[in-house]
């Protein structure tokens, strides 16, 4: 479900790399209809107007009971905070923030799971492919 948020909130730029991803201007959100019930709301604020993905920059995904399948039900709130991002260099960027979890709840038939908090992340993203040996 977090896949399918990221997706539409980034999904039209795959082509671009993270330190030149075009956006546009400020807020732009889209709306998700999960696969059973339910919907996806994924919102990206440029919080410096760069048209970039650069500090400051957040992408919310809001989770509305999204069902993905028959008993599968998500609730709540994920917000990415971009803390830094290294320019991309043959292929190979980094980018740096942490990730607030707001009231967010997953349930399966009798099972339920929550989570509120927030964590660090750093990732490392490289578009080579291993050489043939």
């Amino acid at each position: 479900m977090v896949q399918r948020g990221l997706v539409a909130a980034f999904g039209s730029r795959r082509s671009a790399s993270i330190a030149s991803a075009t956006r546009p201007a400020a807020t732009k959100s889209s709306i998700i209809a999960c696969p059973q019930s339910g919907s996806i709301t994924a919102a990206e604020n440029d919080a410096d107007d760069s048209q970039s993905f650069s500090s400051g920059d957040t992408l919310t995904l809001t989770f509305n009971q999204c069902t993905y399948s028959g008993d599968d039900v998500m609730s709540g709130v994920m917000i990415f905070t971009v803390d830094t991002v290294a320019p991309w260099v043959e292929g190979y960027g980094q980018f740096s923030g942490s990730l607030a979890l707001v009231q967010l709840s997953s349930s399966s038939g009798t099972r339920l799971a929550s989570i509120q908090g927030s964590v660090g992340l750093a990732a490392a993203i490289s578009r080579r492919r291993p050489r043939s040996r």
